[in-house]
Order: structure tokens, then sequence, then C-alpha cells
């Protein structure tokens, strides 16, 4: 026996503690559920307080309409910057884009009398744009995105100022108005759109195919990202893509 041998069998043995299986699944569970649900009980706390507070004015049909009804645009803006955040970069420049998509419709066909459905592929194509501009600068010459789009976010805001001549800029059309106006089972039609939006990005973020299947391109997923290896190529960190490359 050699004395590397006589050394291994006398170290002693580190004591570990096990866990009860159940205690940790539950803890597990609950740290699971806090990261993903936390917001929606606080919610859903602001609710039952207000309630309690104010049960005649709170607890009415009219304000769930209310708070259902007209938070439309900032659920089309939080699922906007979500898409930048899930692959770990940041967008400042959201606020700016729909802004200059909401200066541009109303300019082109309330002052320029426009159709109404070409002013808004216009204002699609001239987002597109800025996102291309901002992709280009983070993507292929790799600055950050946080500068990038901070500087952007003035530049389209800018570009929109520039549009309006600085004026407000209004656009009444009935017809347009009920495409997100339009009364659906007591709401809007904008709430319903935010719906089927979130759920349709909640699909895209988890896809059923992502445990049974390898990612496509399992070369865009580098270290030190581990979860990379069984997460799509779009949840990885875009900084992680240009490496790969």
């Amino acid at each position: 026996m050699t004395m590397s041998d006589q050394t291994r069998q006398q170290a002693p043995v580190p004591e570990t503690r096990a866990g009860t299986p159940g205690r940790e699944l539950i803890r597990d569970r609950m740290q699971w559920l806090g990261s993903r649900y936390a917001l929606l009980a606080v919610w859903l706390l602001m609710a039952v307080i207000y309630g309690f507070v104010t049960p005649h004015n709170f607890l009415r049909i009219s304000t769930a309409q209310a708070i259902f009804g007209s938070q439309s645009p900032l659920l089309f803006l939080s699922i906007s910057a979500l898409c930048t955040f899930v692959v770990g970069e940041f967008d400042l420049s959201f606020a700016g884009v729909m802004g200059l998509a909401a200066t541009i419709i109303p300019v082109l066909a309330g002052l320029h009398h426009m159709n109404i459905a070409l002013a808004c592929l216009i204002a699609l194509v001239c987002c597109i744009g800025a996102g291309a501009v901002n992709a280009f600068f983070i993507v292929k010459l790799g600055v950050s995105s946080l500068i990038v789009t901070l500087g952007t976010a003035s530049l389209y805001l800018g570009i929109a100022e520039l549009l309006s001549n600085q004026n407000t800029v209004s656009l009444t059309n009935q017809h347009f108005a009920q495409v997100a106006l339009h009364n659906l089972f007591g709401l809007p039609l904008s709430f319903w759109y935010g719906v089927v939006l979130s759920a349709g990005f909640a699909y895209l973020l988890s896809p059923p195919w992502v445990a049974s299947t390898p990612p496509p391109h399992p070369a865009i997923c580098c270290p030190p990202w581990p979860r990379c290896s069984s997460a799509p190529p779009w949840s990885c960190p875009a900084s992680s893509t240009r490496w790969a490359r």
C-alpha cells in the first residue's frame, strides 16, 4: 500500500446534511412561482386593498373595464422591450420608435391626406428601419446596446418632432379608431390584441419542442451561459451570438 493510498483512507469524509426531498421540492417550487408571478400577486394585493378601502368606487365593472382597457399601449411597449431583454440586451429606444410611428401616421393621413392604410404601412417600414439601425451598431459593430439605444432614442424623438414641426398633430378618423376602440365583451379590441400578442410571445419563448430536441444552431450559444445548451437560440445573450460568429 502506497503513502497516497494510506492518506486517502485516513482523510476524513466531510459530513453532508441531507435535506428532505419534499421540503427542497416545495422550496424550489415556491422560488419558481415567486420569480414568475410575484408581480401578479402584488397586483392582486393592491386590488384587495383598494376594494377594502373604497368598495363603492373600486368594486365596479366600469373600474375593471377602465383598468384593462386603457393599458394596452403599455402592454405593447413592454413586449417590445422584452424582446431584447430575453437575449440579455437593452433597448431604450422602443418608446422613441413608438412615438415616431405615432407621429408619421397622423402627419401623412391628417396633414397630407394620404390613405390611412398606406400611412400605417409607411410607419411600420420606418419602425423596422429603426430596429435595423440599432441592430447594425449592436450586432455588426459590437457597440453596447445600452449606448446605442440611448442615442437612437433621442434621434427618433427628434425626427418625430421634425415631422410634426413641434406641434401636436391629431387624426380624426372614426373608422380607424374603431380598429382599437370597438367594444367586444365589454372591453376594447386593443385589450384582446394584447391578450393574443402576450399568448403568442409566451409560446415563442417556451415552445414545446425545446425539451424534446436540441437547438437548431447549437454553435450560436457559447459559455459561460449553461442554459444555452437547452434553450432556443433566441434566448441566448446577443453577445454570445456575436462571439460565435
